[in-house]
């Protein structure tokens, strides 16, 4: 799901399903030409606002070039801890199929 629009009426919906997944690859202030901009913002606002909803939210990473570092994935892992996303998925590229 991508965490753009996401409504009072969509949270109500979303109660109904066990989990709630997002994307987040980097933090907003890190540039990945694979994401549009805005892209990793919108799933943490969304993320934010399912855990305050008491929806269970994990959050995925896509692992490539612009993800893969020590350092993105610490910031990203240091996020998901201070706001509470209580499971997050690593993906390897090679495992995505269009």
């Amino acid at each position: 799901m991508t965490g753009s629009k996401i409504t009072d009426a969509k949270l109500e919906l979303l109660k109904k399903v066990s989990v709630v997944e997002f994307t987040l690859d980097n933090l907003p202030e890190a540039e990945n030409a694979f994401r549009p901009r805005g892209y990793n913002f919108a799933s943490m606002v969304a993320m934010k606002k399912c855990v305050a909803a008491g929806i269970k939210t994990r959050a995925v990473t896509v692992l490539y070039s612009a993800t893969i570092s020590k350092e993105n994935l610490e910031s990203v892992y240091r996020w998901l801890c201070e706001n509470s996303i209580p499971e997050w998925e690593l993906l390897e590229e090679d495992e995505i199929h269009f």
